[in-house]
């Protein structure tokens, strides 16, 4: 939000949720131009403390051919409404936000690749050295770990005649704080991830 003090934005309380007048760029995802907005069937006004709002504009931000967010102006400086000049520079400016989202986005996906090729090629080299498998687990769960961002990777395997999980291997943040843990194999994210035997994110 650009054009409220923070004491005022924190007055407001919560941000807006896309429900009213916010919603219908959501739901109809086209330019919209109005003088007033109060007369729009979708507005139900203001929660306490906010700022008088009288005209408006707001475009669709589109990524991928899919919606990503909306721009949204009020109160035009010296005027009484937004025109048409207004809506064609604020579109215009929403495709060149989609464009920048879905190049940073391929940019992040290209680093990701390139980190995960490393991450293999080091795990290909300790295993050529003949390393114990101890060892290749602990490099593969920190390659891993350090990828996604993680504090602390984890192995866990399976305790004899339980339905549990204890952990065979901890790395990172608080690692050595998992050598007693016990965690049930049937519930939570760890359960969900063995019962499927897919990623669970």
């Amino acid at each position: 939000t650009v054009g409220i003090d923070d004491e005022r934005r924190s007055e407001i309380g919560a941000l807006p949720s896309g429900h009213g007048l916010l919603g219908e760029l959501i739901r109809h995802p086209v330019p919209l131009r109005l003088p007033e907005l109060s007369e729009h069937p979708e507005s139900y006004g203001f929660p306490a403390h906010h700022p008088p709002m009288h005209s408006f504009l707001g475009a669709p931000i589109r990524v991928r051919d899919e919606g990503f967010g909306n721009l949204y102006l009020t109160e035009k400086r010296n005027e009484r409404e937004f025109d048409a000049e207004d809506e064609s520079v604020l579109a215009t400016l929403a495709v060149a936000a989609g464009v920048a989202i879905e190049n940073a986005r391929l940019y992040e996906e290209t680093r990701l690749r390139e980190r995960w090729q490393r991450a293999s090629g080091k795990v290909t080299s300790v295993l050529l050295t003949g390393a114990p498998s101890a060892e290749v687990l602990e490099l593969i769960v920190d390659e891993a770990r350090k990828i996604v961002s993680a504090d602390m990777g984890m192995i866990a395997e399976g305790v004899p005649g339980e339905e549990a999980l204890r952990p065979a291997l901890a790395v990172g943040l608080g690692a050595e704080r998992r050598g007693g843990l016990v965690m049930p194999a049937r519930d939570g994210f760890v359960g969900a991830a063995l019962s499927s035997a897919e990623a669970v994110v």
